[in-house]
């Protein structure tokens, strides 16, 4: 089993394709790419985290969604998720992977004044991945793939030397 992390698909949410800056014509060729893009690497024996704003709009059900997506999926409440069909009952999650200490919320300001080693977050979409310990895990910046824990280690190593930040 492998574990996989990945927030913001902001299924069927066609202001995000313009806001986002996303490379699709509409919203049935994004949430059609997301679905291709999520099943080529995760498995059905797979954990994804999702942290926050899986949909926008109720013109496809959460659970129509979730039958396309591979894997079992653990909800983190993003700021879009109360109307949306989304019953998420989490709105933290404290891990320890890889010998880190994490933590795992949407918005990264949900993150400060706790104790972590990483904080995996979304919410700030294509602005940036990387803020100090602070990993963003949005599709936007992962090129609408979810991401494995080691393919996170590898790059926040890659920019913490590149930025002279042990």
């Amino acid at each position: 089993m492998a574990i996989f992390f990945t927030a913001d698909s902001h299924f069927d949410h066609d202001l995000i394709i313009d806001a986002c800056k996303r490379p699709f014509s509409n919203r049935d060729h994004m949430n059609h790419e997301i679905i291709k893009r999520w099943n080529s690497v995760v498995t059905n024996n797979d954990l994804v985290y999702f942290l926050g704003d899986f949909k926008l709009t109720s013109k496809h059900s959460q659970k129509e969604l979730i039958k396309q997506l591979n894997g079992e999926i653990v909800f983190v409440r993003g700021n879009h998720d109360s109307n949306n069909g989304t019953k998420t009952i989490a709105d933290k999650i404290m891990s320890n992977y890889f010998g880190k200490k994490i933590i795992m919320v949407h918005d990264p300001k949900e993150a400060n004044g706790v104790k972590y080693d990483i904080a995996l977050v979304g919410h700030v979409h294509e602005k940036w991945k990387f803020d100090r310990k602070k990993i963003n895990v949005g599709m936007d910046v992962w090129d609408f793939y979810p991401i494995h824990m080691q393919q996170i280690l590898k790059a926040w190593k890659r920019f913490k030397e590149s930025n002279n930040d042990h």
